[in-house]
Formats: C-alpha cells, sequence, structure tokens
C-alpha cells in the first residue's frame, strides 16, 4: 500500500523572503579580496572577510564600499544590529550609496519592522533618486507585502528614469507575476533579454547574467505550462547563483514533479543552509529524501520542519505515509495521521481514509503474523517428532554362528539369509491292509481252424 505525499505549494503561492544580499564590489586590493571571499555565504567565509575588511577600514575610514560589506559580512554571521549600524554610517557619510539603504532596509525587514523598512528605502530614493539598487529594494519588499500594485508603479516610476536597470525590469516582471499576469510577467523578462542588434548579447549589461531574471522567467514558463524551457531558465539561474534560493527551489520543484529525486536533494540542501527558517524548503527536501530512499534522513526533515512552523499541519501527513508505508509502524502512522486531522489538515478526508486503509493492511499483517507463527510453530513439532523418532533406533538382533560343522547359509545379495528347507515329515506307518493280488487274465479261446479257401475252377490250388 503506497501513499500519496502532500507536496509543500507555498512555493508558488508567496514570494519569499529577502534572499541573501550580494557583495559590493571594489577596484580596492583589500575590499576586493573581501568580496571574493563573500562569494561563499557561509559564516565562516563571512568571519574571514570581516577581519579583511576591517583592516581596509583603519586605512581608509570613509571607503562606504569597505563599510557595506563589512555590514553584510556582520549580516551573514547573524549580526544583525552590527550590521545595520555599517549601513546607517554609510547612509549618513555617503547618502548617495543605494546599496546601504537598500540593506539597512532589509535588516529592518527581517527583524519584523515592515514599516521601519519602507520608511528607510523612501529616504533612499529622496537621498539617491538615480540609484536603481534602493528602488528595487523598495518593489521587492512592497511585493513581500502582497502590494504588488504599487511595486508596479515604483518599478514604473523607475524605468522612466533608467531604461537599462536590470534590476528593475526583474521587479516588475516579478510584481505582474504576483497578480497572475504571466503574459506580462513573460513579456518584460524576455524584453529585458532581449538582443536586438544580433551580437549574443542582451541589450541590458548584465542581463544575460542575471541569475534573479533567469530565475523569475523559469518560473513564469512553469506556470505557463512549458516545463522544457522552465527548466532551461531555471538551470542557467542555478548555474550563475548557486545559492539563489528561489532559483534552488523552483528548480527542485520542477525535478520532484519528474520524481528526479538524486539531483533535487543537493539542490534543496543548499537551500535549507541558505533559508533554514523556510517551512517549505524542508518539507520538500523530506520528500527528496524519501524518494532517495534515505528514510532515516526523510524522517528527520519532516521533524524539523514542525519544530520550524508546529502550525502547519502538512509535516505529519507525510510522517504517516512514511511510518505506515515504509516502517510498517501502523500505531505510529495512525497517530500522525490524527494529528493531521487535529490541526485542522486541508485534506481531513484524505487522511481518514488512510487512517482506515492502514487498519485494514494492520488486521491483514497480523493475520499474515498469525498465520507465519503457526506455520512455524508445526514445522518446529515435526522436526521434534522426527528428532525424538531418530532417536528411538532398535538394538540390531544377535548374529547366528553355524555349527562348525554346517557349511554357513548362502546369503543372497539382498542381505537376508535364506532358510533352509524344513524336512519333510514323515507321519509313523499304520496298519494297512496287504495289497490285492492283481486280477488273473481271462482266458483267451483258441483260435478257430481256418477255413478252406475256395479251390479253383480247375481243380488247382489258388
Amino acid at each position: 500500500m503506497i501513499l500519496q505525499l502532500l507536496v509543500s505549494l507555498a512555493l508558488a503561492q508567496e514570494p519569499l523572503p529577502p534572499g541573501v544580499p550580494v557583495p559590493v564590489p571594489s577596484n580596492d586590493d583589500a575590499v576586493a579580496r573581501a568580496f571574493a571571499v563573500l562569494s561563499d555565504p557561509s559564516p565562516t567565509a563571512a568571519q574571514s572577510a570581516i577581519g579583511i575588511l576591517q583592516t581596509a577600514l583603519q586605512a581608509d575610514p570613509g571607503s562606504s564600499v569597505a563599510r557595506v560589506n563589512l555590514g553584510l559580512a556582520l549580516q551573514r554571521t547573524g549580526d544583525l544590529a552590527g550590521a545595520a549600524r555599517e549601513y546607517q554610517a554609510v547612509t549618513v557619510s555617503d547618502p548617495g550609496c543605494g546599496a546601504a539603504w537598500a540593506l539597512l532596509g532589509w535588516t529592518k525587514a527581517i527583524q519584523g519592522d515592515p514599516v521601519g523598512a519602507e520608511s528607510t528605502w523612501r529616504d533612499g530614493v529622496r537621498a539617491a533618486p538615480s540609484d536603481m539598487t534602493v528602488r528595487a529594494a523598495l518593489a521587492n519588499g512592497l511585493r513581500d507585502w502582497k502590494r504588488s500594485a504599487e511595486a508596479v508603479d515604483v518599478a514604473k516610476e523607475a524605468l522612466r528614469i533608467d531604461t537599462r536597470s536590470v534590476e528593475i525590469y526583474t521587479a516588475l516582471g516579478q510584481a505582474y507575476l504576483d497578480q497572475g499576469q504571466l503574459q506580462l510577467a513573460k513579456f518584460v523578462f524576455q524584453k529585458a533579454l532581449r538582443d536586438t542588434d544580433g551580437d549574443g548579447k542582451s541589450d541590458l549589461p548584465g542581463a544575460d547574467g542575471s541569475a534573479d531574471l533567469h530565475c523569475a522567467l523559469g518560473w513564469t514558463w512553469f506556470q505557463l505550462g512549458d516545463t522544457y524551457t522552465a527548466q532551461t531558465e531555471l538551470e542557467k539561474a542555478v548555474k550563475f547563483d548557486p545559492q539563489l534560493v528561489t532559483a534552488l527551489i523552483y528548480l527542485s520543484r520542477l525535478y520532484l514533479d519528474q520524481h528526479n529525486y538524486a539531483d533535487t536533494v543537493p539542490l534543496l540542501e543548499r537551500a535549507s543552509a541558505q533559508a533554514p527558517g523556510n517551512h517549505a524548503v524542508w518539507m520538500n527536501l523530506g520528500l527528496a529524501y524519501r524518494g532517495a530512499g534515505k528514510l532515516a534522513e526523510a524522517k528527520a526533515t519532516y521533524q524539523k520542519a514542525l519544530t520550524i512552523d508546529p502550525a502547519v499541519p502538512d509535516p505529519h501527513f507525510n510522517l504517516a505515509v512514511l511510518m505506515g508505508d515504509y516502517e510498517k509502524n501502523y500505531p505510529g502512522a495512525i497517530a500522525e495521521y490524527r494529528a493531521y486531522i487535529d490541526a485542522g489538515g486541508a485534506e481531513t478526508l484524505l487522511a481518514e481514509s488512510y487512517i482506515e486503509a492502514v487498519e485494514k493492511e494492520q488486521k491483514t499483517q497480523d493475520k499474515r503474523k498469525k498465520a507465519d507463527e503457526d506455520r512455524k510453530r508445526r514445522e518446529e513439532e515435526r522436526k521434534r517428532r522426527e528428532e525424538e523418532k531418530a532417536r528411538e533406533v532398535p538394538a540390531p538382533a544377535p548374529e547366528v554362528v553355524p555349527p562348525p560343522d554346517e557349511a554357513p547359509t548362502p546369503v543372497p545379495p539382498g542381505g537376508e539369509p535364506v532358510p533352509e528347507p524344513a524336512p519333510e515329515v514323515v507321519p509313523p506307518p499304520e496298519d494297512v491292509p496287504a495289497p490285492l493280488p492283481p486280477p488273473s487274465p481271462e482266458p483267451v479261446p483258441p483260435a478257430p481252424d481256418p477255413e478252406p479257401t475256395p479251390g479253383s475252377p480247375w481243380g488247382e490250388p489258388k
């Protein structure tokens, strides 16, 4: 009995939280080294970058790029307060640095202060009106807050200032995507990638290598039903940015639909490292582990999803399927289905039907187990009787030795001696009357004299 699993739908229905901010490049040698280190998003790499950047700032305290990257490195280690201090310092010393305004707003959004984030971004737009980074941050923030119509307006206003901004085209297309206007979204993304002069490159500098742009276009194609083109675009996105969470999630969703679990697992493992609090990532990683036969990892991943958001009941459903179908832990499976129902799961009727199926399967297995036990017991009893019978071997008959005067009785090839014939028993003589003498033969009368032969008419004997 193989039951279906619940796939998390959050990937397609909700925009994801802001991704990992990107470092700002620089021509300064020290900052360039830190930039290279920050290409690895791990906390260890960020810690190394902090040392490099602090040394660079000692040599040049007014370097806005070094300070913004220092804030980014601190943010990657989890020090949001330290990161915000660095970003804030740049907005004061260099108000035209849009990256500082954008990152400062994101720290507030991550800390659960959407009002402060929006206010920071709008201040940044006024302070650096030609900087598209802060305008894109504002548009994406509005998208995350389900205000896609406002995000469209912000992006269109930005395009009136700069018609060659890849960030703004991406934000505008994504806002249309959030509204379900798939054809408009596709038009915007393809326009950003358009090659009008035929030189093999997009008209917008940097569009060809934009992971965000290819990711958004790929997801648009997926929703339009063209999975082949969608996969092509999403694989480009992952190639250009192997740590882009949205691209990792969307491509993994495509692979899950193809039952390509081997390629799904590494994508979602990377995504879970980048977004450890994303419930949908852990749910789908559990599906990938289960499909790849890594059942222990799948179980632990579903349990991890429950710790992230206990109010979402889907992991209970998938845990129940795992326990029932693979572990044959029927009581545990039934308990998880009931937990799913009690938590208000959307597939309550399905869960109840699965409970009936599991209970029926349990009864069948119990009967089969009892039959196997009875068969085993009968077999053991039969063997025991055979062993007892084998131990009861009769003693061999004593060998009969013939007298020395007599020749031994010959033994035929079969092994048993041929018994000698019993002597004939002659009854004792009785008084038997004497036999009568044979009768004497009757006298034979004498032969008659021969009659005379008639003579010849000539008087001569015949």
